[in-house]
């Protein structure tokens, strides 16, 4: 009998690569806890913040991800200032 695989349909298809839907949430989730302000805790600075996801990649995160998170900061700057808590 052969093994058993698990078939997940969560991952997303980027060239050769293949990028999970957690992967994803795992960014955009340290992203915004780090960047923004807490009732006890300041926002970290946005180099710290780059910083430690840079450092991250290949371990917590997926190093794809990062580099297209990387590449493309000012549209997520851009929405994370569209949603910002007031």
């Amino acid at each position: 009998i052969g093994a058993i695989k698990k078939v997940s349909l969560d991952i997303i298809p980027y060239g050769r690569h293949y990028i999970d839907e957690d992967d994803i949430t795992a960014v955009a989730d340290v992203f915004d806890a780090l960047s923004s302000k807490r009732c006890y805790k300041p926002a970290m600075e946005l180099d710290k913040v780059l910083e430690i996801m840079k450092k991250d990649a290949g371990s917590h995160f997926d190093p794809v991800l990062i580099d297209l998170f990387l590449k493309n900061i000012d549209k997520f700057l851009k929405i994370k200032e569209q949603f910002k808590d007031e």
